[in-house]
């Protein structure tokens, strides 16, 4: 190359390493009359030993400079250089061309794997919804920038005090509040019970517990209680074939329609269940079938939703993919093979969809496909 200098350049520019500053140096350097035709072949075989993958990898602003320092050969010689670059731009084109045939399918699988993620990041979170129904029919859409609503006897309130609005006269009666698929909603009792209501979820009650000899609800779906305590007149949850007798506890049921099964985790005190099976904390009750299995229960994953968080440590696959279809309502399909899997973690319920597909997809067993709100999953 003629100087030390010169070709120290040209070795960080074989390696794509040149700073800003020496790319300006290197330019000036070989742009010197002395070193045209050496220029030029630099340049060439550049082009021409480039490897396929390096080529596509190329920032586009180095190629921009790339050429523009072939075209600053000195003006005698700018047809020769023309010539030179008409070749070497050729060159290039058709290894470009084939690079892109050899690796179409590659890209494609990326693209689509690209378009995978945009479109399960699109897919939000649930979030603060509910609809109240009351005794005459009449139903009324809950605020989604309030979390709580509250129950009393001369009127309805939302937790932070202000009114509920719309057709609440005559409310007196029965009542229930539901929840679709992703969505959460806390509805505080005339008694001051609290009942935190998971996705899919619904609760019937009567707006004052005055003259009943107990405080009786109904639940489909799942929800955490915190229940007021009164010795006089006992708290019952009824739940399929089963019920839940306590005096004043913390306690999560999960009891969807689509689970064969009835789950009663108890966090404090103490609870019935058909007046037969009884729990201390700590405990769950699986019912079945008419039967209650008392085991020791993961008391924080049976009760991470209400923290707003998914725990996924040996869960079941499909109660799994079940809490994340009602969550981000979607509807999810898999392979049965799938369920002998198991997985472990734990991730926020604030993510969207592309967060917890993404977890999963990195365990290496699974890989999915969205079309609209219709996610499959295979292995």
């Amino acid at each position: 190359m003629g100087t030390k200098k010169t070709s120290f350049l040209y070795n960080k520019f074989q390696r794509d390493s040149l700073t800003v500053a020496e790319l300006e140096e290197f330019k000036a350097l070989v742009s010197k009359p002395e070193f045209e035709s050496e220029f030029c072949f630099m340049f060439e075989n550049r082009w021409k030993n480039l490897r396929s993958d390096e080529l596509l990898a190329m920032p586009e602003e180095i190629e921009r400079q790339q050429f523009n320092y072939i075209t600053s050969a000195p003006p005698q010689n700018q047809e020769h250089a023309r010539l030179r670059i008409v070749t070497m731009v050729a060159a290039a084109i058709l290894i470009i061309l084939a690079v892109g045939l050899l690796f179409y399918s590659t890209g494609s699988k990326r693209s689509k794997k690209v378009d995978m993620d945009a479109l399960a990041n699109k897919i939000a979170p649930g979030k603060n919804t509910a609809t109240l129904t009351l005794a005459n029919g009449k139903t009324i859409t809950l605020s989604e920038v309030k979390n709580g609503v509250v129950i009393q006897p001369s009127k309805l309130t939302y937790n932070d005090g202000t009114e509920v609005s719309g057709d609440t006269e005559n409310f007196h009666g029965p009542q229930m509040i539901t929840t679709p698929r992703g969505g959460i909603y806390t509805v505080i009792l005339p008694d001051g019970s609290q009942v935190m209501l998971n996705a899919a979820s619904t609760l019937k009650y009567p707006s004052s517990f005055s003259g009943n000899k107990m405080r009786q609800v109904e639940l489909t779906g799942e929800a955490y209680f915190k229940v007021s305590k009164d010795k006089q007149r006992p708290f019952v949850v009824v739940s399929k074939d089963q019920e839940i007798s306590v005096l004043g506890t913390h306690f999560n049921v999960n009891a969807y329609l689509d689970d064969t099964v009835i789950k009663t985790t108890l966090v404090e005190g103490a609870v019935a269940i058909n007046d037969e099976t009884f729990l201390k904390p700590g405990q769950q009750s699986i019912f079945k079938q008419g039967v209650a299995k008392v085991v020791m229960a993961d008391v924080e994953m049976e009760t991470a939703w209400k923290n707003g968080q998914f725990i996924f440590d040996g869960q079941n696959f499909k109660t799994m993919i079940n809490n994340i279809s009602r969550w981000y309502n979607v509807d999810i399909s898999y392979d049965p093979a799938l369920e002998n899997l198991h997985f472990g973690g734990r991730i926020s319920r604030s993510r969207t969809l592309g967060g917890i597909l993404k977890m999963l997809e990195g365990t290496g067993d699974i890989k999915f496909k969205i079309e609209g709100r219709r996610i499959s999953m295979t292995r």
